[in-house]
């Protein structure tokens, strides 16, 4: 069956397109149960985007489904911690917590993902003070016409 991986993937990829469009037509008429259905949808298309399982809990929480939110917004703050992103796994704590205050889970990985975040700044900012006092650019002379070396005004 030659070009079938290539049809798949181009199926997939337009699937996708189809069904992001659907969501947000879903939202703007403010049909969350059609627009959930979209967003848990896409999270079976592209399993390690978290803002798939973040919009389905958003839903879940406008159609007052509390525990599926909780669900759906763990996984959207698991996917963000594994890919790195600090931030967005904080905000998607603090989400469940104010759904749920007593998660004692939820606030123990914030408080792991806020050291974390601290931990990576600190590290950021070492490196950051490091490159700091790199001469910009329009601050440089030639030294010699023939590009061979070149010196900082100081």
């Amino acid at each position: 069956m030659p070009g079938g991986t290539r049809e798949l993937a181009v199926n997939r990829v337009e699937q996708i397109h189809q069904l992001r469009a659907a969501a947000l037509r879903a939202v703007e008429r403010r049909a969350w149960k059609k627009a959930l259905v979209c967003y848990q949808s896409l999270e079976r298309l592209e399993t390690t985007e978290g803002d798939w399982p973040r919009k389905a809990g958003e839903m879940c929480r406008k159609l007052h489904l509390v525990d599926q939110a909780t669900v759906e917004l763990t996984r959207a703050r698991d996917l963000y911690t594994r890919d790195g992103n600090w931030l967005k796994a904080i905000a998607i704590c603090r989400l469940i917590l104010a759904i749920d205050p007593q998660d004692n889970r939820t606030q123990r990985k914030l408080n792991v993902l806020l050291f974390c975040q601290k931990s990576q700044m600190s590290s950021m900012t070492s490196r950051a003070d490091a490159r700091a006092f790199v001469t910009p650019p329009d601050r440089v002379d030639m030294a010699s016409s023939d590009g061979g070396e070149w010196s900082a005004n100081a």
